[in-house]
């Protein structure tokens, strides 16, 4: 009994050991699950917001390429490298947000923020010197030197239509603003007009007295009819904005690579014959069609 007594205790001393194992496993579970309930852009938002921003970059890139059309990922990219420096990617992450319509707040903000990297990059590149690669033929120079300027061109074209589009839309729900505010003044006239002009008597219901004017009930039918007709206005503003065309940044070099495709293309065309027109030429010809029995 006593070699039995002997071996008992070992095994009740690792179950005691092995629940303190995963006791102290279980404590350390709040944390994890705290970090896992948070999704990259929410991350990338926090450690921005905390100044770092290598990981701040690391997640919001993450989120921009896995959904390229949400819009506000772009806006944070275009917040952080403003704040990192990097203002071509700046100006091209604010692009992209402009170019997935985003609400008009931050169409302005992008605006403005467009504005001011424009001059920023132009500012920066003339204080820059020209380096040029000098075992770079001056042929290629040249071509070189074409490419840069047609890419600049195209940029400031963009941004000139980009620039007018969002004025337009601007100047929209500007208009239905005015239009909103034109139909409160003359439902607010109609009120004191009744109220000073009719004879119908009406009774406070809180302190009984009774005077000449607009009863509660009327007022409150011209208030909803202000309201639905104001609500018409912006609603149909707001969609005329959202239908203004935002162009789409210019791609660099698409042009001459789209030449070349189409030159070598239509020449492969040109020199083609299908299979049937070897076996038959006349029939193909003719456009007679030949049916296997």
């Amino acid at each position: 009994m006593s070699k039995t007594a002997r071996y008992i205790l070992p095994e009740r001393l690792i179950s005691a050991l092995s629940l303190a194992l995963v006791l102290s496993l279980c404590l350390n579970l709040p944390s994890t699950a705290a970090n896992e309930t948070k999704n990259p852009y929410e991350m990338g938002i926090e450690f921005y917001k905390n100044g770092d921003y290598p990981k701040a970059s690391h997640y919001l890139e993450h989120v921009a390429k896995l959904k390229p059309t949400f819009w506000p990922v772009h806006y944070w990219l275009g917040n952080l490298y403003m704040k990192t420096g990097e203002l071509e990617k700046a100006k091209t992450a604010y692009m992209n947000c402009l170019n997935n319509k985003p609400d008009v707040p931050t169409c302005v903000n992008c605006s403005k923020a467009m504005e001011y990297l424009h001059v920023a990059i132009a500012e920066r590149q003339k204080n820059q010197p020209d380096q040029r690669d000098p075992n770079i033929s001056p042929e290629v120079q040249a071509k070189i030197d074409q490419v840069v300027a047609d890419s600049k061109r195209e940029t400031e074209a963009h941004e000139a239509r980009l620039k007018e589009a969002t004025e337009k839309r601007d100047k929209i729900l500007a208009e239905g603003q005015r239009e909103a505010a034109a139909i409160k003044a003359r439902y607010e006239a109609q009120y004191r007009w009744i109220d000073e002009n009719t004879n119908q008597w009406v009774i406070n219901r809180e302190t009984g007295v009774i005077r000449t004017g607009l009863d509660v009930d009327t007022h409150a039918d011209l208030q909803a009819q202000c309201d639905e007709e104001v609500k018409r206005v912006l609603d149909l503003s707001e969609a005329r904005a959202r239908g203004v065309h935002i162009p789409a940044p210019p791609t660099v070099g698409t042009s001459l690579h789209a030449s070349n495709v189409h030159s070598s293309s239509n020449q492969y065309v040109r020199h083609y014959k299908h299979p049937a027109a070897r076996k038959h030429p006349n029939k193909l010809a003719t456009g007679t069609a030949t049916t296997s029995k």
